[in-house]
């Protein structure tokens, strides 16, 4: 899983639990730190910290819904985070998650259509509501 931010709602729990099919699922959740090029440059470090606390938020509300979960923050691109997170870990599906805000963001980027065109894996986006 690829998120926007912490993707704590039920209804996000309940797609990921509902595309393990029953089966045991290991997932790794990987949050982008979206932060300004200003940011980057000035070694302003919000956006990281603020990409730790989403991670942490989204590991254990997949955990506490019985979804085995661990989670790492990753490049501010999504798809670069993407390609990071597939060096390690041998994953059957990307699913990128992303509040209604953000989502019109990535859907610009292409990022689906870049992951498709990718990954020889399927790929899904998901919205996930506001908690």
């Amino acid at each position: 899983v690829v998120s926007d931010g912490a993707s704590t709602s039920e209804a996000f729990h309940a797609e990921v639990a509902g595309r393990a099919a029953g089966k045991p699922v290991e997932v790794l959740v990987v949050v982008p730190a979206l932060g300004s090029r200003l940011s980057h440059w000035t070694g302003d470090d919000h956006a990281r910290h603020d990409a730790e606390g989403s991670l942490e938020r989204t590991v254990t509300g997949l955990s506490a819904a019985g979804v085995v979960a661990r989670g790492e923050v990753g490049s501010d691109d999504p798809i670069q985070a993407a390609d990071d997170a597939l060096r390690e870990f041998a994953a059957d599906e990307i699913v990128f998650a992303t509040h209604p805000d953000d989502q019109a963001n990535w859907k610009e980027k292409g990022v689906a259509e870049i992951a498709h065109g990718r990954y020889d894996l399927p790929v899904a986006h998901v919205a996930v509501d506001p908690d």
